[in-house]
Order: C-alpha cells, then structure tokens, then sequence
C-alpha cells in the first residue's frame, strides 16, 4: 500500500514539474519557466500524453491478454484434460530431454 501511494504521489509531483512547475522548485530541479506561448504549454502536455497513452494501453492489453489466459486453462479443466491444473511432475516429464 506504501509504495502505491509512493508511486501515485511521485507520478503527480513529476507531473505538476512537467505541467506548471512552481519557481523554487523549478530553479531546484534546473527546469526551464514556463513561458506563456502555447505552443510550449503545448509540447508539455504532449510530454505528458504520451506515456498517458502508453500506460492505457498496456494495461487494456495486460488485462484482456489475461483473461484469455484464464478462459484457455477453464476450457482445459472443463473439457477433462485432467483434473484440474496438472501437477508439477507432470508438467516437468514433458519437459525431459532423452
């Protein structure tokens, strides 16, 4: 639960650096100001987009490439292939060489 909170809490901090960094901490981290053009604001954000984007989509394939995997061993108990998950002998026989 500590390093969730640890993970979420850095996340928004290097977000808000990103974003809208504050004058003492911007002079402590070396970032540039933030200029009042748009198209710099702009290009943070797009900073900030990418790896939004990057982790929406990795999770969205995580979770279904998950559920495919629990549907696949479900049909493989269910069809009778073995009472339910074969033990770990089994599993090590197939994998003997000679």
């Amino acid at each position: 639960m500590l390093l969730l909170f640890n993970l979420l809490l850095f996340t928004a901090f290097t977000a808000l650096l990103l974003v809208y960094p504050v004058e003492p901490l911007a002079k402590s981290f070396e970032v540039m100001p933030v200029s009042q053009k748009s198209q710099h604001v702009t290009f943070r954000l797009l900073l900030l987009a990418f790896p939004s984007a990057h982790l929406v989509t990795a999770v969205f394939i995580e979770v279904r490439e998950a559920a495919a995997l629990i549907s696949y061993v479900g049909t493989w108990v269910i069809k009778g292939k073995g009472k339910g998950l074969p033990q770990q002998a089994e599993v090590a026989q197939g994998f003997r060489v000679g």
